[in-house]
């Protein structure tokens, strides 16, 4: 059975996905992910049904040059969805590296990739991306006003 997703492109729909998690230097990512998902013991797997397998791509240096082909040589260039988690997440380090911030938050180079295989981006936000005079605020209300350099790359 096949489908479309948001970008019009025919996608397998097995029900069956196999993901791939690009990570930089974490030197438990792997016994970390593997031990969530069940994988590291004798139990059952974790991974849900819909998946097939999860695939650890590391050493992947997103502030590099060259991450991309590496990141497309593990997944075969077979994306049907790109969630982005890697980011620069200290605000102090971002105002001061702005332009390292950018790359990695917000990289070019992954969304030309995802027009390139049709697969849209989840991006992951966070709260300073409003202004901080509210204790609380609601997403779909709230107008976004970031006040920082972090806030504005999410």
């Amino acid at each position: 059975r096949s489908a479309n997703n948001s970008a019009g492109k025919d996608i397998k729909n097995d029900g069956r996905h196999e993901i791939y998690c690009a990570y930089n230097s974490l030197p438990t990512f792997e016994d970390d992910l593997n031990d969530f998902l069940g994988l590291a013991s004798d139990t059952t797997s974790r991974l849900h049904p819909s998946i097939s397998k999860v695939v650890p791509l590391g050493n992947i240096d997103f502030s590099s040059d060259d991450y991309m082909a590496k990141i497309q040589n593990g997944c075969g260039g077979s994306v049907d969805v790109i969630v982005h988690l890697a980011a620069l997440s200290s605000p102090g380090y971002c105002e001061n590296n702005p332009k390292d911030a950018w790359k990695v938050n917000c990289p070019l180079e992954l969304y030309r990739f995802s027009l390139e295989v049709g697969a849209p981006i989840i991006y992951v936000s966070t709260d300073q991306v409003y202004e901080g005079t509210k204790k609380f605020y609601v997403e779909d209300i709230d107008e976004t006003l970031p006040v920082n350099v972090y806030g504005r790359t999410k």
